[in-house]
């Protein structure tokens, strides 16, 4: 499901994007890269809580990552 959220995003329906990462973190609430992707999901659509949040555990979960310290940070601006 992750890859079917990645690619959904990809092609622009972020909402259906969102709605599989979701699905994916219902099941699997630790998964590194489901996080990642819906941080930075809701970061594109202005949903700076639910990325900050989402990307706040991605870090914690995968480590220090530029980019997604970067991503966090605009979140909370």
């Amino acid at each position: 499901l992750t890859l079917q959220a990645v690619l959904t995003m990809l092609v622009g329906l972020q909402d259906d994007a969102l709605a599989k990462l979701k699905a994916v973190l219902e099941r699997h609430p630790e998964h590194g890269r489901a996080l990642t992707y819906q941080g930075l999901i809701a970061l594109e659509t202005k949903d700076y809580a639910l990325a900050a949040s989402s990307l706040e555990k991605a870090i914690a979960i995968v480590g220090e990552d530029p980019r997604l310290r970067q991503a966090l940070e605009q979140a909370k601006r």
